[in-house]
């Protein structure tokens, strides 16, 4: 299918795609049309030897990873592509595949009803797959995954089935990649009889998680053995360090970038994910541009590396990953990580997010180890997320108990991987602790000077705009804490530890190794705020009918309502905000500069024509 999506993008924009085409492992096939004059033909084959390095007598090409079976090319007689008889072919080509899959599922039996009823529920949701792909799932035993559905008809089908047969449907199990109608059935038939051992999806053993990526990350690199350092001497930190950071192009990379470049000495690499270098390039330069602050003399001090969070040690090339392992020139050393990067989805299970938000960690511990054996000092600062904050000092067992109970994929995955960089403080670097930290922010939003905007995805505002809407909040929920800063605010955190490696752990009362932004404000405050200043009207109610007025807005306007995608969220027990302030009880008092904030997002979103009653 990656083959085949490739050949798509080339068929698309062949300027752009066809060249680096060749470069496709495997075989890449081009179906024919085969012009009927021998002098045209021959031109096409003088085209094909061109473009690919093929040899079209034999159909196969030199070098041998650069292997293209050229069949023929649908040319028009006046030798243009044949769009038609292209998309026909690529069409043809993926059902194909997708059929050869769904017959190797199992069948329902006749006397499986409730999977049937959900599989239908299922098969209507994948409409846009076509009726034939649709028709091949009828009586199957399929994965919600398998048949296509994103994150917003996933919770489509979780409210059908609430609806249907008023059981609700574990995250865990509803977004699970190996869920199947027959597994959600049985759970539905089980929760309706009380019967014992239910199917409650695949739960993450976090701790375990932890301590076998951890042994991964202390496993002896033998490639290291011939460069190991003979003399007992640490090196310092380099003078002009060189920051690497992840995420660059995201709501708060973007803004670490402008910080890091008001540090004249300081010149950083970006990891940017994109089709190659230079598009890599114009995404962040795009990026910069949009949040106002691009300058043409950044341009010699940023330097940007295609890569993926995803792929096997990040996706970079040798000479790139020399740098970051200090196998390199002492000028071209990275000194400096800062891992802020991570793949955001609500929707996803932990396995769908592990290669990109944990094993991309794991990679850049495990070359601060590499850098550790070469007795080079190099500092990670870690930007956690995904995880309520608390007051209290950093109680590692109780987060992972409360991410458990979470079931959402990326707060697992966001904690694992911080468990890791954690763990690595206690490791030694010739007698002291390795260098490393990790930030937690609360919700981030927009900055006060209106430079970057608020994002309407955002929990927060999703949950602002929908209370708007109902012109109602939760009466329990007035006095939660909500834990909110600017993205410039943490970006100066992380700047204070990646760049000054300011350890003073200043921001709040926990650790120096992690610091959290524990600034804020009430509920109750917003919502003064939205009442008073901004006139929409607010009315507090028991939190029983606000919920039941949230979702029957909800089922009326389904994945276009703010809160359709995080609706499992307000089932059960969930607090939103912070309702527990740990041994003192009582929250700290009302952060001016966070109100001020929030009303300068809130501005912003009122002039965005998003807010109004």
């Amino acid at each position: 299918m990656k083959r085949l999506y490739r050949l798509r993008l080339a068929f698309q924009q062949p300027k752009k795609f066809l060249e680096p085409l060749h470069f496709a492992k495997g075989h890449v096939r081009l179906l024919a049309f085969p012009p009927s004059d021998n002098h045209t033909r021959s031109a096409l084959d003088a085209f094909a030897r061109k473009l690919f390095m093929c040899d079209t007598k034999s159909k196969s090409c030199a070098p041998q990873r650069r292997r293209v079976h050229v069949l023929d090319v649908m040319f028009t007689s006046t030798l243009k592509l044949d769009r038609k008889k292209m998309s026909a072919w690529l069409e043809a080509t993926e059902f194909e595949q997708e059929t050869a899959a769904v017959l190797s599922l199992g069948i329902l039996a006749e006397s499986e009803t409730t999977s049937a009823i959900i599989a239908d529920k299922a098969i209507q949701l994948c409409h846009k797959r076509g009726v034939a792909f649709q028709s091949l799932l009828k009586g199957k035993n399929f994965t919600l995954d398998e048949a296509g559905l994103d994150s917003i008809q996933l919770i489509a089908t979780s409210i059908f089935i609430k609806s249907r047969f008023g059981v609700n449907i574990p995250k865990r199990l509803i977004f699970g990649s190996n869920t199947t109608v027959r597994s959600l059935a049985q759970y539905v038939d089980a929760s309706e009889h009380r019967l014992p051992g239910l199917q409650r999806g695949i739960e993450v053993d976090i701790q375990q998680e932890v301590d076998d990526l951890s042994h991964l990350i202390d496993a002896k690199d033998m490639r290291m053995s011939t460069l190991q350092r003979q003399d007992s001497a640490v090196d310092e930190q380099v003078e002009t360090p060189r920051v690497f950071l992840t995420g660059a192009t995201g709501f708060l990379g973007c803004e670490i970038l402008r910080q890091l470049m008001l540090e004249p000495e300081v010149r950083v690499v970006a990891l940017v994910r994109a089709e190659d270098s230079t598009a890599a390039r114009r995404r962040l330069v795009e990026a910069a541009i949009g949040a106002n602050w691009w300058r043409e003399d950044y341009d010699d001090r940023i330097e940007v590396w295609r890569g993926d969070l995803s792929s096997s040690e990040l996706g970079i090339t040798p000479d790139q990953n020399s740098q970051l392992t200090g196998t390199c020139s002492a000028s071209d050393r990275i000194s400096v990580v800062i891992h802020n990067g991570a793949v955001v989805h609500y929707g996803y299970d932990y396995s769908k997010l592990k290669a990109a938000n944990v094993m991309s960690t794991v990679a850049l511990l495990k070359i601060q180890q590499r850098n550790n054996e070469l007795r080079h000092r190099q500092r990670v600062v870690f930007v956690s997320g995904g995880q309520q904050l608390f007051f209290d000092e950093e109680n590692d067992a109780l987060n992972i108990a409360r991410a458990r109970k979470s079931d959402m994929g990326y707060a697992q995955s966001k904690l694992v991987a911080e468990l890791l960089v954690k763990s690595r403080a206690q490791q030694k670097f010739f007698g002291t602790s390795l260098d490393v930290s990790v930030v937690k922010p609360g919700y981030i939003v927009g900055t006060l000077d209106g430079r970057v905007k608020p994002v309407l995805t955002d929990f927060i505002w999703r949950y602002v705009v929908s209370c708007v809407s109902l012109q109602a909040v939760s009466a329990e929920h007035l006095d939660n804490w909500i834990f909110v800063a600017d993205a410039s605010k943490i970006a100066s955190m992380v700047i204070s530890k990646a760049v000054e490696g300011d350890q003073s752990g200043k921001e709040d009362q926990g650790s120096a190794l992690v610091t959290k932004a524990l600034g804020g404000m009430r509920l109750r405050s917003l919502v003064a705020l939205l009442t008073d200043e901004f006139k929409l009207s607010l009315r507090p109610m028991p939190k029983a009918d606000w919920l039941c007025l949230l979702r029957q807005a909800v089922d009326e306007k389904g994945e276009k309502h703010p809160l359709f995608p995080l609706i499992h969220q307000f089932e059960g027990d969930f607090q939103v905000f912070q309702s527990e302030f740990g041994k003192s009880k009582d929250a700290p008092n009302m952060d001016r500069t966070a109100v001020d904030v929030v009303r300068a997002n809130i501005h912003a979103l009122v002039n965005m024509g998003v807010l109004s009653q």
